[in-house]
């Protein structure tokens, strides 16, 4: 008998076993959507059941083609004025001493005024808050036409905002528009307006200029990639899943203090409840996470 090689044959035994049990012990450690074999899971019906083991209950239908997309170059509107939106949601209030706040991550002023329970808030950023928990009541027949006229008296409504989010929970209603740009939707600008029992009680508003497209195309991240890449992660989305209703490519950036800024394109997952979550499209990661839209009370 062959000693050397037969003690050789046992050592390779050995260490193929070692590698199967180790390979089984990782497994098992892992989450059990993590333990999928990309092989075994290619049809859209696994992916939405996986999805939905993540936290995504997908309710609408899965963008198929991708796109070249540039970075979108964002400007501040010109300097805002205070007493002008004083005026327009305090008109009966004169000589109001508003309360100062600076930003240490920039040259930012915000100024908040107070008139009863009512609450006011202009930054040189550009951000507008609005809060009123008890407003005058107004009585309307068309809600949504309600909302626009509001918009118009208070700041104006762009030609380029265009409706994207209207949500509905028990006694509120959260209606959002966003800037249309070309084909592009650009989410950094925004102006929502909240609604209970009817009346408005939130007004937020941040709106930017935009310059242009600049910087090398892109093609976008494949979004069945994306998908597969949150299934694939160490820990679920949500921890109970949200019905997402609308997948949309278009432009997210939070407000910098500098002049100019550029906003990111972004794959945009809007789901029942008002959470929003945003993916980078040139490499599918996450962004931000805005949970679901509340009033504060």
């Amino acid at each position: 008998m062959d000693l050397p090689r037969a003690k050789t044959i046992l050592i390779i035994a050995f260490l193929i076993l070692n590698s199967f049990l180790g390979y089984q012990i990782w497994q098992q450690s892992q989450p059990a959507n993590a333990r999928i074999v990309p092989g075994e899971v290619r049809e859209e019906k696994d992916l939405l059941a996986y999805l939905y083991k993540s936290g995504i209950d997908v309710q609408t239908e899965i963008p198929e083609a991708s796109k070249e997309l540039a970075l979108l170059q964002l400007s501040f509107s010109d300097l805002v004025d205070p007493l002008w939106w004083v005026q327009l949601f305090f008109p009966d209030e004169q000589n109001l001493i508003p309360q100062v706040k600076v930003y240490k991550e920039g040259p930012i002023l915000q100024l908040e005024y107070f008139v009863n329970d009512a609450y006011l808030s202009v930054s040189t950023n550009g951000h507008i808050h609005y809060r009123n928990p008890f407003p005058d009541e107004v009585s309307y027949s068309n809600e949504e036409l309600f909302v626009e006229e509001f918009i118009e008296r208070h700041g104006g409504l762009p030609i380029n905002a265009i409706l994207t989010q209207k949500i509905t929970n028990q006694s509120e209603s959260i209606y959002v528009y966003n800037q249309q740009y070309k084909d592009s939707i650009v989410f950094a600008s925004e102006i929502r307006v909240t609604l209970r029992d009817g009346q408005v009680v939130e007004y937020e508003r941040v709106w930017f200029d935009v310059i242009g497209y600049t910087g090398q195309k892109r093609t976008s991240f494949p979004i069945d990639a994306l998908l597969w890449s949150i299934v694939f992660a160490k820990e679920p989305l949500f921890a109970e899943p949200k019905q997402l209703i609308d997948i949309s490519l278009g432009y997210y950036s939070l407000p910098y203090d500098s002049t100019r800024f550029e906003a990111t394109p972004v794959w945009r997952f809007l789901f029942k409840d008002g959470t929003t979550v945003y993916y980078n499209v040139v490499n599918g990661q996450l962004e931000e996470t805005r949970l679901e839209l509340k009033t504060e009370d």
